[in-house]
């Protein structure tokens, strides 16, 4: 946020609240409490009655109205006080879920886990689609846990039983065979990511350098440290959080502001070891 020709920095918790901004110095000058619902609880700092009240960004990230104490999530206005969008939804309830027959109703009485950035259709917290994103690893895992293992009892079988016995019975050297394709996929990942041509996100963020992009360093007390990397315009294209309570990640923000969902995961938390995006690749050339 630029005010006055001044920078200031988000700090966001793991359920996407604005809940303070720092300054260039890395000093927090604003914190925000909101109830449940998203009601504004308190406004506290240095900067309060200034940077405080001006910055438009509050609870989820939505923009809020200071004049109406609504906030605006593009399709809809959403009241926090009533915990109801101010106008029904153009889309009618869904057979077997007695909530979605509310029209007015914000992210289906479930203000905890969920978000609604569009006034459309809520979805999950980065915090739970986190928790998604590590279920769908360890369950990743398994599967390649249990295609090595296939592959090893092939080459356990050939050993065995003799090669003449596999010439002889096709079913048995089909799925050898197939075993080995896998088996030779996964060691063309691993060649890929060994000779450099696979980029990731690395764990310390210090490796992290995308070409045309300056790096800008910061301290907070609620969420340690945060890096961002930043265009000739000051728009900062990447971030990456400490995260004391939750551990380190990154962010892509191609506009400066608003969080975009890894292509692989879906998941606005992107941890180190996810692939780089292909949009952009070009930058680590």
């Amino acid at each position: 946020m630029n005010l006055n020709g001044v920078e200031y920095y988000y700090t966001r918790d793991a359920q996407g609240d604005i809940i303070g901004l720092f300054d260039t110095n890395g000093n927090d000058v604003v914190s925000y409490t909101y109830d449940t619902w998203g009601k504004l609880i308190s406004i506290d700092g240095s900067l309060k009655d200034t940077v405080g009240v001006k910055n438009p960004y509050r609870y989820r990230g939505y923009r809020y109205d200071t004049e109406t104490g609504l906030y605006y999530l593009n399709a809809r206005y959403y009241n926090p006080e009533l915990g109801r969008f101010i106008n029904a939804d153009s889309l009618g309830g869904k057979v077997g879920e007695l909530v979605s027959h509310n029209m007015f109703a914000y992210c289906v009485n479930n203000p905890v886990n969920m978000q609604d950035s569009n006034g459309n259709w809520p979805t999950l917290t980065e915090m739970w689609q986190s928790a998604k994103s590590a279920v769908t690893g360890v369950v990743n895992t398994i599967k390649q846990h249990l295609v090595t293992a296939a592959v090893t009892a092939g080459v356990a079988l050939v050993a065995a039983v003799g090669i003449n016995y596999v010439i002889k019975h096709p079913r048995t050297a089909s799925i050898i065979s197939g075993g080995a394709s896998v088996a030779k996929n996964q060691s063309d990942k691993v060649s890929k990511g060994v000779n450099g041509v696979s980029k990731t996100f690395p764990k310390n963020p210090h490796d992290f350098n995308p070409i045309g992009l300056k790096k800008l360093e910061f301290n907070t007390k609620a969420n340690g440290r945060i890096i961002k990397w930043l265009d000739d315009t000051k728009k900062a294209l990447f971030e990456w959080n400490e995260d004391l309570q939750y551990g380190e990640h990154y962010h892509i923000t191609p506009d400066g502001e608003n969080r975009i969902p890894h292509p692989t995961t879906e998941n606005t938390h992107i941890l180190p070891g996810d692939p780089i995006p292909d949009d952009f690749i070009h930058l680590f050339k």
